[in-house]
């Protein structure tokens, strides 16, 4: 039987939906948080979709039974961290690391920190069920500290979280309603990617919990000092604007990593943990003003939604904005 060769997909290029569709010479279903496409007749039937969700996460859900052999060539190399899971189906990876050659089946996950080149072979015949889970730079860029910053690892524990092992119970259960999962709409996205963010946690406690070391810290000059702290009144100044990590890199003279891995050295914190922090400070000086109501507030420090500021508001006080407000006002009365 002869497989059918895809051209090599490069990450940087475009996205594999979108190369996908172009290769398959297929319609897609586009919308501005899922895409689905169903893999044309004479290759096989089935279908992959995608859900974009928040915080730079990306997830995959592929259902496919393929009448031959399906070779793709790729090039990964936009950072990120991918999770995924096989229910039924059989992959075979060949890289160009022979240490990162792997078979992928059913029951098995494994978890990608690397990028690197290589092929991956869809056997035919057979049901292909898939979800894979990507969070992408920007994500890690926002874990706090007492989350693992990932691309501090060394390559031999990268290359030992990816080989694919067989999946514990409640990691599988997990997976499985990702792939199950009926709704459709907002109220998938927001399932989805509640799901996402539980693999995340079990995957972290299950192979990263305590791999973090002193060793891994960056060593900061007094240069690399003096310029996080330029970073940390920049912040301060510009509470009612996001400005994103590149900017900040850009502004400081200083890359993303040791932006984002020299601030949580130098000040025990992640950098959007600070900002967040830094918000509800200048908020409650602000509500404790009496100047301006809660809308105003949010605007002020830079959030776009009243609803999301009173969230953040209230677990960081345990009151909402409202109740906070009530309860100094009848202080300053007594």
């Amino acid at each position: 039987m002869r497989p059918y060769n895809l051209p090599c997909f490069d990450d940087i290029d475009m996205d594999y939906l979108s190369f996908l569709q172009k290769e398959f010479g297929c319609c897609c279903d586009n919308g501005s948080c899922f895409r689905k496409l169903e893999i044309p007749s004479a290759l096989g039937e089935g279908s992959f979709q995608r859900v974009q969700a928040r915080n730079s996460l990306e997830i995959w859900r592929v259902k496919t039974r393929l009448h031959q052999p399906l070779t793709l060539p790729f090039q990964m190399r936009v950072p990120r961290f991918e999770i995924c899971y096989c229910r039924t189906g059989h992959v075979v990876i060949d890289s160009d690391m022979d240490r990162l050659n792997c078979s992928f089946s059913d029951g098995n996950y494994q978890t990608n920190l690397m990028n690197f080149s290589g092929s991956m072979t869809y056997a035919p015949g057979i049901p292909q069920e898939f979800v894979s889970i990507l969070f992408y730079q920007e994500f890690l860029d926002s874990l706090p500290m007492t989350f693992l910053s990932f691309s501090e690892l060394n390559e031999e524990k990268k290359i030992e979280v990816y080989q694919p092992t067989e999946t514990p119970f409640v990691l599988k259960q997990s997976f499985e309603k990702i792939l199950d999962c009926p709704a459709s709409d907002i109220t998938l996205l927001l399932q989805l990617e509640g799901m996402g963010m539980e693999i995340l946690s079990r995957i972290i406690t299950l192979h990263f919990q305590n791999s973090r070391s002193s060793e891994n810290q960056p060593v900061l000059s007094l240069s690399d000092k003096a310029r996080l702290e330029q970073v940390r009144t920049i912040i301060d100044d510009n509470l009612h604007r996001n400005i994103t990590i590149k900017e900040l890199s850009l502004q400081v003279g200083l890359n993303t990593h040791k932006l984002t891995s020299g601030f949580r050295t130098l000040y025990g914190i992640s950098l959007n943990q600070y900002r967040k922090d830094a918000r509800m400070k200048k908020a409650e000086e602000i509500l404790l003003s009496g100047q301006w109501n809660i809308s105003e507030t949010a605007f002020l420090v830079g959030y776009q939604s009243v609803g999301h500021f009173t969230n953040d508001f209230r677990r960081h006080y345990g009151l909402c904005p409202g109740e906070f407000r009530k309860g100094c006002m009848k202080t300053d009365t007594a």
